[in-house]
């Protein structure tokens, strides 16, 4: 089953668990009162914090790399947000706290517009190529930078290679081959 593929998933998770707490502040403020829903809830954030910002600064394996066309650099952002900050243009992509998959097929979206970011060499449809792929770790996010050189373009193939080289994507049969053992 693949139901934590996709941070999408995620965020329905996190909503529900959201739900799940504004049922107790409810809970708490009619049968205790205010106090005790105020308290609830400043402890309960404060852990959610001091959770995010103990990892929101993860850094632990920057990737830089560097061709005749593109400069690639990839790092762990934290966790919690997938959908932030996502921008692309004729030289530049960059998206932070977003999940790989979903950056790219974003980036996609944009290239089918005559952006002309990714090269589709042989008609090869570039949404089936990242199709292949899935990030190896869930739950994690990444702050990603793409700077173009010149007017090349770039094979997405050759980004999703050196990220599965580095450990960040997975083929979508290795992927499989692990879930069933």
């Amino acid at each position: 089953m693949r139901l934590f593929d996709t941070p999408d998933i995620a965020s329905f998770s996190l909503t529900l668990h959201f739900i799940g707490v504004s049922f107790i502040l409810c809970y708490l403020r009619i049968n205790y009162g205010l106090f005790w829903a105020f308290l609830f809830h400043f402890v309960f954030n404060a852990i959610l914090f001091s959770y995010q910002f103990s990892t929101s600064e993860i850094n632990e394996t920057p990737i830089t790399h560097t061709t005749s066309c593109y400069t690639l650099s990839v790092a762990e952002s934290g966790v919690l947000d997938n959908l932030a900050d996502f921008e692309i243009s004729q030289k530049h992509l960059q998206w932070k706290t977003l999940h790989l998959n979903t950056g790219f097929h974003k980036a996609l979206q944009f290239n089918k517009m005559d952006l002309d970011f990714f090269a589709n060499q042989k008609n090869i449809q570039l949404d089936s190529v990242l199709d292949l792929y899935s990030q190896k770790k869930q739950f994690k996010v990444y702050s990603l930078n793409i700077q173009k050189k010149d007017s090349c373009l770039i094979e997405l193939e050759e980004i999703l290679r050196l990220l599965e080289k580095e450990g960040l994507m997975v083929k979508q049969k290795q992927l499989d081959a692990m879930r069933n053992k």
